[in-house]
């Protein structure tokens, strides 16, 4: 789980990142990003909490 600020700011540092989420007994990639380009990778409605408050309320 993503728990500081800095690491929302890392994710644009690099050319690409990968979002997991592991919550579950099987763990998805949710989201991409790519050149500072936020891809996600699942409906809306099965996004973690997590996820939207600690990445998409952030940028």
């Amino acid at each position: 789980m993503i728990q500081s600020p800095v690491s929302i700011a890392a994710i644009y540092i690099v050319d690409k990142a990968y979002l997991f989420d592991n919550s579950c007994e099987t763990m998805v990639l949710i989201a991409e990003v790519i050149k500072g380009q936020l891809e996600i990778l699942v409906p809306g409605h099965k996004l973690p909490s997590w996820f939207i408050e600690h990445v998409v309320n952030k940028l």
